[in-house]
């Protein structure tokens, strides 16, 4: 609970840790498209051996040697180009 005075807790924790887990924030349907949307990028940017760049769009992809097992996605920089690229793809094929 906040007073007028207060800060909620889920900003202390996001100063102290860099993170913070806020419930509520969207409604169950939007955040199954946004679950949806965050699976798509993450099989497109694994079709990628290393990190890769193309225009906006951004793959940081770290090796099996750093994560530990299989490659993974560290990172995707300017996300929404990857489906204008996709688009653009389509509209020229």
């Amino acid at each position: 609970m906040t007073t007028p005075h207060s800060r909620p807790a889920h900003v202390d924790h996001y100063w102290e840790h860099g993170y913070a887990v806020v419930r509520g924030v969207f409604p169950g349907d939007e955040m199954q498209a946004i679950q949806a949307e965050t699976r798509r990028l993450y099989a497109e940017a694994l079709k990628h051996q290393a990190t890769w760049r193309h225009q906006n769009l951004l793959f940081e992809i770290l090796p099996e040697s750093y994560a530990g097992s299989a490659a993974c996605c560290r990172r995707t920089g300017w996300p929404g180009s990857a489906r204008c690229s996709r688009r653009s793809a389509a509209t020229r094929a």
